[in-house]
């Protein structure tokens, strides 16, 4: 794995189409703008620690973790150890950055350039830290087919094509989560 600055993490973006909106000032959030084109499907994500365990094993299992990228947005106003278990992978990667105490900071990007083993099993650490701790953050494959958006209690995936969906949803369902939309824009 790979830490990546703003700028590294908006050019790797760019080159699959996708828009970084950087925070405007100090304190506030950079954002990733996920295209009107892409269907979406968002559900809630499970309260017990097993079933986010369970969540975030199945979508690894899905998601195209090989190569794929990971945006995060928020991780501010939380305790200091819980900052320690995100950082905990960026740290035995050997990088120590965190700068300005910005949510998401200046090293706000991660690259799963292992192998497909290694990028998996990162992959669902990070799910799991992002639903216990509520911080905010995007997942985005190599291609930029799918960004799996990870949020205060929610999960919102959005996809190129309808096909993309398929297996989500069957994942909500085996887990009982509540679907709080499908199909139509997430807000609307």
């Amino acid at each position: 794995m790979r830490v990546m600055t703003v700028d590294e993490s908006d050019s790797w973006l760019a080159k699959r189409s996708l828009t970084l909106e950087r925070a405007a000032a100090r304190g506030l959030d950079h954002r990733l703008v996920i295209p009107d084109a892409y269907k979406r499907f968002w559900f809630g994500t499970p309260q017990a620690p097993a079933d986010q365990v369970s969540l975030a094993h199945l979508l690894a299992e899905w998601f195209p973790c090989r190569g794929a990228f990971f945006f995060v947005n928020v991780v501010a106003l939380f305790e200091p150890h819980q900052l320690d278990a995100f950082l905990f992978l960026r740290r035995y990667y050997g990088d120590l950055r965190w700068a300005d105490e910005v949510p998401g900071g200046e090293t706000p990007g991660h690259l799963f350039d292992d192998d497909p083993r290694t990028d998996q099993r990162n992959v669902r650490e990070f799910l799991v830290t992002m639903m216990a701790f509520t911080f905010e953050g995007y997942f985005v494959p190599n291609d930029g087919a799918v960004i799996l958006w990870v949020a205060d209690e929610i999960i919102d995936i959005a996809a190129r094509e309808e096909a993309q969906l398929s297996r989500p949803r069957e994942i909500a369902q085996l887990l009982d989560l509540k679907v709080f939309g499908d199909g139509e824009k997430l807000g609307a």
